[in-house]
């Protein structure tokens, strides 16, 4: 596994080459051989697992010189320098750095693809979209317009979006797209492929928790080199000690912290108003907060603490069901949020 940002194309492509951990989707990626016949995709899953490594196998695979060539595009936008890598078939645009702006940065940039795939004499070319999920409301409102406006350009482009999750898509996009769902690479096959290295503990962290520092003496080292057994007990108390740290680590964010406050307002109905209910909904929203998460959360720590009857999640469950509907059309989007606790308040008292 290596990071995008720190390697070049034919650098991803080698190391995937000698270590695939989703062999699985060979047999459900398409056999496409020219982008004309190629489809948009969507790879979903979690961050660090290996989208952007797999969209780039795909992408090889149109590639006349199969990654080798690698350029950066610079476009100055509203006094603003915008910057994306370019190969000789392939175009990566990033929604987490497009700010406020977004619709007008993402028209210069499309623009500006379009003109370099009329101009290459190819007429062919794949925009690689990171952080999909990051995508600004107003932007994804007019999105689909984009995919279909290539149907009516004399080139052949097609879409690959990368994103943590889904819900927010909405149906017109995943309708006109393959949908692939990438889950954590398996343990015994990391073990396979790092347990005769004395690193693996470095592996292990680059793998699942890069901002995480570990510490691995000599003398454990020396063990990981003699054993097979024992580097997996290490791998085990690695693994163990992550999990640890990341719990203390979320404990002070504001994730947290807006979840207690939600909860104590949910316990106590003296507490409860609407005002003050639509100032900590407004931080979730301000500081990009996984709402799915956050009600997760609550749910489960209602349940925990007998507030929440189990026999009427059901019930709870459909009505979450039609309030995240109508939340993902991202229509008002603060209006459901509040009819989702409002929700959990009813069945929380009943």
């Amino acid at each position: 596994m290596v990071k995008y940002h720190e390697t070049t194309y034919e650098d991803y492509i080698s190391e995937i080459s000698k270590c695939n951990f989703h062999k699985e989707l060979q047999h459900v990626i398409g056999n496409e051989t020219t982008i004309e016949d190629m489809t948009n995709y969507i790879f979903n899953g979690p961050c660090g697992i290996g989208k952007y490594s797999q969209a780039l196998l795909l992408i090889s695979r149109f590639s006349p010189s199969k990654l080798k060539y690698e350029k950066k595009v610079h476009l100055t936008i509203n006094k603003n320098e915008y910057t994306f890598k370019i190969s000789d078939i392939h175009y990566e645009v990033d929604f987490l750095t497009m700010g406020c702006n977004a619709k007008i940065v993402w028209t210069e940039i499309f623009n500006t693809i379009v003109n370099i795939v009329l101009s290459n004499g190819i007429n062919n070319g794949i925009i690689l979209c990171h952080n999909f999920n990051h995508i600004s409301a107003e932007l994804l409102d007019i999105f689909y317009s984009y995919i279909q406006q290539i149907f009516y350009l004399p080139i052949n482009l097609r879409f690959i979006f990368l994103t943590e999750r889904i819900s927010f898509l909405p149906i017109r996009i995943i309708n006109n797209a393959m949908l692939i769902n990438i889950g954590r690479p398996n343990k015994v096959n990391i073990n396979k492929r790092f347990g005769k290295h004395s690193n693996i503990v470095d592996n292990l962290k680059e793998l699942y928790l890069p901002n995480v520092e570990y510490k691995q003496s000599e003398q454990q080292s020396e063990q990981s080199e003699q054993s097979e057994q024992v580097q997996s007990e290490q791998s085990e108390q690695v693994q163990s000690e992550q999990s640890e740290q990341v719990q203390s680590e979320q404990s002070g964010q504001s994730e947290y912290k807006i979840v207690d406050e939600l909860i104590m307002m949910i316990t106590d109905q003296t507490t409860f108003k609407i005002s003050q209910l639509r100032e900590i909904l407004y931080d979730l929203l301000t500081y990009d907060i996984k709402m799915y998460d956050v009600l997760n959360t609550i749910i489960m720590r209602l349940i925990e603490n007998s507030i929440l009857d189990l026999e009427k999640l059901p019930e709870l469950m459909n009505d979450m069901h039609i309030c995240m509907y109508q939340y993902n059309n991202n229509y008002r989007p603060i209006y459901h949020l509040e009819n989702m606790i409002v929700k959990i308040v009813i069945h929380a008292n009943k």
